[in-house]
């Protein structure tokens, strides 16, 4: 591993890498407090890793409360998640024994064929097994204690109002992942702004989940991100259902016939919700069924539940996370501000931002939406 050569994020090199496979190695998790550790070497330096190096928090938890497969599944799937975009073929190595039905599920699941994890084999009656179970019906059913990963949106808010409604029991489950600015901000911010400042006095229990993936690891990444990073909650709270918020309207495909019809979003869809459910019985031994209540569901459909059904809950409604100010709650700079703006005039319902400020003034239009519009203006009249 000491052919030291800068790789983009697209994984391109040209004839230097002629030949060549990149090699990446996971070393065993470590364990301080709640925080988990995941360090790994390169062959390459790569453009989309920064440090080498990533950790999850998890306050409350133990060091006993964590198995290492279930920290094994966390870093192979958040480094196969980020070899799985690069052109190029790559080996993930870890020293330890790992099931073959976890290699086989992550590679599987990324669609990444040009990507081998290689261990020594651990004992598994049926590598296979997870993707034969996957259509089992059980795993389209709610369990009797379920887990909402809560982010303080519409789409979250949505789903946690209509297991009130319907008087089911739940945890929520809150990840923050900044950008940039500190934790404690961006947690506190949620919790004094969204259904969080509520919900501990209604009974609901609480759970938080504190990484810097987002700053070492360049690629974002989609479902895989907390369907791999809450297991160890999963399993010591006992949850047998997760549920994610995804809307319908996000499953689009490309309508331009040159370029494949593929549904984005693949890995929030049904199939491959009950593909991650199958994974956490047969490889990690752990009965909890992952499922996607907003799928049928547009984004402004979302907001109309809200709206029409749970009206009281709206003062909570936290569309907005591009700030990491604790005392601010819209930035003005971003889709999600436009959003809440042009669904509360859509049903005559005055914003909680000033809607003349914000097309005006605010920088979401100046600085983004205005000089498209005056680009377009010249280029075709009227």
């Amino acid at each position: 591993m000491n052919h030291m050569t800068m790789i983009g994020s697209d994984g391109g090199q040209g004839s230097s890498l002629s030949g060549t496979k990149l090699h990446i190695r996971l070393h065993q998790p470590e364990i301080i407090g709640s925080r988990v550790e995941f360090h790994f070497d390169t062959s390459h330096i790569f453009s989309l890793f920064r440090n080498n190096k990533f950790w999850f928090e998890y306050p409350g938890l133990e060091p006993e409360d964590f198995l290492m497969d279930d920290l094994y599944n966390i870093g192979i799937g958040m480094l196969t998640s980020q070899l799985a975009s690069l052109s190029c073929p790559s080996i993930l190595q870890i020293d330890e024994p790992i099931k073959r039905g976890v290699k086989l599920f992550w590679t599987r699941y990324h669609n990444s064929d040009h990507v081998e994890i290689i261990s020594p084999e651990k004992a598994s009656d049926n590598p296979e097994k997870f993707y034969e179970q996957r259509k089992s019906k059980s795993r389209l059913t709610l369990g009797n204690k379920i887990a909402l990963l809560f982010g303080g949106g519409k789409d979250s808010l949505s789903i946690a109002s209509i297991l009130q409604d319907v008087d089911l029991s739940f945890g929520l489950i809150s990840l923050t992942n900044p950008n940039f600015g500190s934790h404690s901000n961006l947690e506190k911010r949620r919790e004094e702004n969204s259904f969080m400042s509520i919900a501990e006095s209604q009974g609901i229990d609480i759970e938080r989940i504190r990484t810097n993936i987002y700053i070492q690891l360049r690629l974002n990444m989609h479902t895989e991100l907390y369907t791999a990073c809450t297991v160890p909650i999963l399993r010591k709270k006992g949850y047998d259902s997760l549920l994610f918020s995804y809307e319908l309207c996000h499953y689009y495909t490309h309508m331009d016939s040159s370029i494949p019809r593929i549904a984005r979003f693949r890995k929030s869809r049904p199939e491959t919700n009950m593909l991650v459910s199958s994974h956490y019985k047969e490889n990690l031994n752990l009965e909890c069924n992952l499922l996607n209540l907003n799928y049928p569901i547009s984004e402004y459909g979302a907001y109309l539940i809200l709206q029409r059904r749970y009206p009281d809950m709206l003062p909570h409604l936290l569309m907005c996370e591009s700030t990491n100010e604790r005392d601010k709650k819209w930035c003005l700079n971003c889709t999600k501000c436009a959003e809440h703006v042009l669904f509360n005039l859509s049903v005559n319902k005055v914003p909680e931002i000033d809607a003349d400020l914000f097309f005006e003034n605010g920088p979401w239009f100046v600085n983004k939406v205005k000089p498209k519009l005056q680009d377009r203006r010249k280029k075709t009249p009227g």
